[in-house]
């Protein structure tokens, strides 16, 4: 698959730095999401990592590959997010068509999500999504300085995820939906709900605009998800 050229210029750096510090405990480097669709909203999208291992990784490994990776300018993603996997015991957590291989083999086939697990994981974010949200408000309500940035972003990352899950709970095909850039799902949201697709229309408008603080993201996100928690 081709990546992104936002992307491709991060492969290098952080495969040498990989193979570097693992060694041959590398079984594979995969990244997925944002990172191979080029849906990226710059102050919030991570590059995501899956680091795939013949055996347990160690802390000091974590502290030797901060040292050689902590410098690299990860623009326009906002961060540089690994999970290390225990080839033995790797979880399903990516989706076909989103994810490309950096390095080494295919990962094994119980890490690709079926489409009933699509639609249980997306079920059972909706179910806590309420939760999550008054917790997020109820700090977000006094927030200041630093936690504003922080909390910003957290909920309007809180977004997607519970989109997706709404449009796969309205009938929708789960690898399609998740394979969807973001302006895909706002279009397709109108046709069941006009408003919360203008909320997301405003937020990813003011997500792409560079004077766009994190406070203005963080309402505007709290305002999609305020009319999302209304359909559910």
């Amino acid at each position: 698959m081709d990546l992104p050229e936002s992307s491709q210029q991060l492969v290098a750096p952080i495969t040498t730095a990989l193979e570097e510090v693992f060694g041959l405990k590398l079984a594979s480097a995969v990244i997925h999401g944002s990172g191979v669709t080029g849906d990226i909203l710059p102050l919030l999208s991570d590059l995501d990592v899956v680091v795939i291992l013949n055996q347990r990784w160690q802390l000091r490994e974590a502290a030797s590959l901060h040292e050689l990776v902590s410098k690299t300018d990860a623009t326009p993603f906002s961060r540089i997010q690994p999970k290390f996997i225990d080839l033995t015991n790797a979880p399903p957590l990516l989706v076909e068509g989103t994810y490309a291989v950096l390095f080494g083999n295919e990962p094994p086939n119980q890490m690709i999500l079926t489409r009933q697990q699509l639609i249980d994981t997306g079920e059972k974010w909706l179910h806590d999504l309420p939760s999550i949200i008054r917790s997020d408000a109820e700090e977000w309500s006094m927030a200041t300085g630093p936690t504003v940035t922080r909390l910003g972003r957290l909920i309007s990352t809180r977004l997607k995820p519970g989109v997706r899950a709404y449009l796969v709970r309205t009938g929708n095909n789960p690898p399609k939906v998740w394979a969807m850039l973001w302006d895909e799902m706002a279009n397709m949201v109108k046709t069941s709900d006009i408003a919360l697709g203008r909320a997301i229309d405003s937020f990813l408008a003011h997500a792409r605009t560079e004077d766009t603080t994190m406070d203005e993201l963080g309402t505007l996100a709290f305002d999609a998800a305020k009319q999302l928690l209304t359909l559910i």
